[in-house]
């Protein structure tokens, strides 16, 4: 989980939280072991226990846990959007990619996966690519987020054709 902190002098305790849908075994996501119902009910309840609003939580979810019963998912994901929390399509371009994920599921954020950043700026093909997702993003009115920005030069070659928000994810020391 991912807390920003929000301004202390206004007494804002966290100004969002990123809670990613994980898996603990690559055939069984957490949400199919406990039904979406279930799973459902215990984020509204911790929102409402640790008094965080539903608008400052972003659920990242994996294109793999969209592959089993989509009916399901997309019922789970349309609930969590109903009382406000954030979706965003974590690793997108990577694995099982569909842009019918995009069309299908309520998603707010689409989070390019670092694998294209990372050859910025020498591959004009990545550059392509990124530029591509990115703007289908932006028009789509989602929110992009540019995984592995880490080098000022990366940051230079994705920010000339980028009008949205580029955030650097990394493990890793530049």
């Amino acid at each position: 989980m991912d807390t920003r902190r929000g301004d202390t002098a206004t007494g804002s305790l966290a100004s969002s939280v990123s809670l990613g849908v994980a898996t603990l075994d690559e055939r069984e996501p957490i949400g199919v072991r406990h039904s979406r119902s279930t799973a459902f009910q215990s984020i509204s309840d911790s929102l409402e226990e640790a008094h965080i609003e539903p608008e400052h939580l972003v659920v990242e979810v994996t294109e793999s846990v969209l592959l089993d019963d989509s009916d399901t998912t997309m019922r789970f994901l349309s609930q969590l959007n109903a009382i406000g929390v954030k979706l965003a399509l974590d690793d997108f371009g990577t694995a099982f990619s569909s842009i019918s994920y995009v069309r299908r599921f309520p998603f707010d954020h689409l989070k390019l996966d670092l694998s294209f950043t990372a050859e910025l700026p020498n591959s004009i093909r990545s550059m392509l690519l990124v530029e591509e997702i990115w703007h289908m993003a932006v028009s789509l009115n989602m929110r992009g987020i540019a995984e592995g920005i880490e080098r000022i030069d990366q940051l230079e070659a994705f920010a000339t054709s980028a009008s949205n928000l580029a955030r650097a994810i990394s493990s890793r020391a530049p």
